[in-house]
């Protein structure tokens, strides 16, 4: 018996030994995950970025093409008649990197220019379980990005606001913070509403939120250069 206890004493011994080597290795164990996780991050996006790897459209209506980001003109191709002939060209002149959700993960965006208009439109880069994803804005959507991942979306003259991103599996959904709404009445008249995170408050409340967003800092935009991709991640 007394030896029995004495196992059962040591046995106990170790695993509380074990328990506290395993709570002094944890942290540090953490923090090399963490530093893997964004090296694999931004790794991904420096192989897309650079045109060695395809992102993955994430919307159902994309039915998951992969695309290079060196020629963008894939996105389109159901868009217009005269693209398949060669005629329209699709390229990312510049690109960010921002946190838009702010759930601690960095984002890419490519400012698309198709046939030299700059007012076309956006692609969103996100890392995903090893796979960068791509979700495509028009240009009214994603207006005035600031450092912040903040931004004007606007349907109209009447329709518009400061907003923010989130992500599904499938799609990117804009957040209107600050907006300014337009519909008619039951008398066909037209009714004007401002909203705070779709609570109605006054006009002048919405013009100071609008006057705060134009005063914060602008995201930094890069050419797409190989040179800039390294800067870019150093940030």
């Amino acid at each position: 018996m007394r030896k029995m206890s004495r196992i059962f004493i040591w046995i106990c011994f170790l695993t509380l030994l074990a328990g506290f080597e395993a709570s002094a290795q944890g942290p540090r164990e953490m923090i090399a995950d963490g530093t893997e996780a964004a090296e694999t991050l931004e790794e991904s996006f420096r192989a897309v970025l650079l045109g060695n790897e395809a992102f993955v459209c994430a919307e159902k209506w994309s039915q998951h093409k992969k695309v290079n980001a060196t020629n963008l003109t894939e996105l389109f191709l159901d868009d217009a008649d005269d693209e398949e002939d060669g005629s329209m060209t699709a390229v990312a002149d510049k690109f960010a990197v921002l946190d838009l959700d702010g759930d601690g993960e960095k984002e890419v965006i490519l400012w698309i220019v198709v046939d030299d208009a700059l007012d076309y439109g956006f692609e969103i880069l996100r890392y995903q379980e090893g796979t960068v994803l791509g979700y495509t804005l028009g240009y009214r959507e994603f207006m005035q990005l600031k450092s912040d991942g903040t931004f004007i979306c606007a349907g109209g003259a009447a329709d518009w606001g400061i907003a923010k991103l989130r992500f599904s599996e499938d799609a990117c959904l804009t957040d209107r913070l600050y907006c300014v709404e337009s519909r008619y009445n039951s008398g066909h008249k037209l009714e004007i509403q401002y909203l705070a995170d779709g609570e109605p408050y006054s006009a002048e409340e919405f013009d100071e939120d609008v006057r705060r967003q134009d005063a914060k800092s602008d995201a930094v935009w890069y050419d797409l250069t190989e040179e800039n991709i390294e800067d870019a991640f150093e940030q």
